[in-house]
């Protein structure tokens, strides 16, 4: 995969590397973090570690809007306790919710209800 490097409207910055891995540097921010995975068979993977990573008044996983649109993945794909949830990018389309918290020093976000996942084992 070929590196991307990429600045949106706020002046944070993507990166894309050769391995997939997707990382965002916060203009706010000294460090980067780390949005998760393209594989090269187009699905998107992102791991989430605690209840915090989770917008819990729309019970919604979030995501850079701008990573997904830049790698665009056939599928996007969760880990969370363990378990899989997944989305197609059609069906990402389709039910994404966008919501603004701040302009200075955050990304555009997405959100997805968690309903709209297909649970696999």
């Amino acid at each position: 995969m070929e590196r991307k490097e990429m600045e949106d409207d706020r002046g944070n910055i993507i990166v894309v590397g050769n391995s997939g891995d997707i990382v965002l540097w916060l203009k706010s921010e000294k460090k980067p973090r780390n949005i998760g995975k393209i594989y090269p068979n187009g699905i998107f993977l992102r791991t989430i570690y605690n209840e915090n990573q989770i917008y819990h008044k729309l019970n919604a996983f979030g995501f850079n809007h701008q990573a997904i649109e830049a790698v665009q993945p056939k599928h996007i794909m969760i880990m969370y306790k363990k378990v899989k949830y997944v989305l197609s990018k059609e069906e990402y389309d389709k039910h994404k919710i966008f919501l603004e918290f701040s302009k200075i020093g955050f990304e555009k976000q997405v959100f997805v209800r968690i309903e709209d996942f297909a649970v696999q084992p």
